[in-house]
């Protein structure tokens, strides 16, 4: 349904495979041939306080505030900064000492998740060159370790800390972790 309201960017045969599908499912949802008026962009001011926002992190320097948007502006989920929700970091106006907030449209928070948890940086005490490293299972020491996924559900007290799922495809022994070695 999302991309059909996005239908005017779309390619005469995605357009094509996209109302396959839409009647394959029995949906009853247009396609977008024209393109859409631009809405005025909201001011840095502008405040979200109605919406549903969820905690996605917190940055330390409009540095670290310029890789979480990038990241999450690439991933295509929204983001915003400080108290005053601002999604433009040229208006932020914020005291990086006490670290500003990120937030996400709470559907989206467990994929933003994903996303900076893989696209941010390794922190200074881990590891940065990839091949001083090679992942094991510590009994078999087997390095056919598979990512199987983040957990599905969330619980208010568990949003920052959803675990990993892995499973060794030698042994086939599964777990989880916060995917950080201790």
């Amino acid at each position: 349904m999302a991309l059909a309201q996005d239908g005017d960017d779309l390619t005469d045969a995605a357009r094509e495979a996209l109302q396959s599908e839409i009647s394959s499912r029995g949906l009853k949802v247009q396609i977008q041939d024209e393109p859409k008026p631009q809405a005025e962009e909201p001011s840095g001011d502008f405040n979200l306080s109605d919406s549903e926002l969820a905690h996605a992190g917190s940055v330390w320097s409009l540095d670290e505030a310029r890789q979480f948007k990038k990241i999450l502006d690439d991933a295509r989920i929204p983001s915003y900064f400080g108290p005053d929700n601002v999604d433009d970091l040229n208006a932020l106006r914020a005291d990086f000492d006490k670290g500003v907030e990120v937030k996400v449209w709470e559907p989206q928070q467990q994929l933003a998740f994903q996303f900076l948890r893989m696209g941010l940086p390794p922190e200074p005490n881990q590891a940065t060159k990839e091949e001083d490293y090679e992942a094991h299972r510590p009994k078999c020491h087997s390095t056919e370790i598979v990512l199987q996924g983040l957990d599905e559900e969330v619980s208010e007290s568990s949003r920052p800390d959803s675990k990993f799922n892995w499973s060794c495809d030698a042994c086939g022994y599964q777990w989880k972790d916060d995917g950080v070695e201790a």
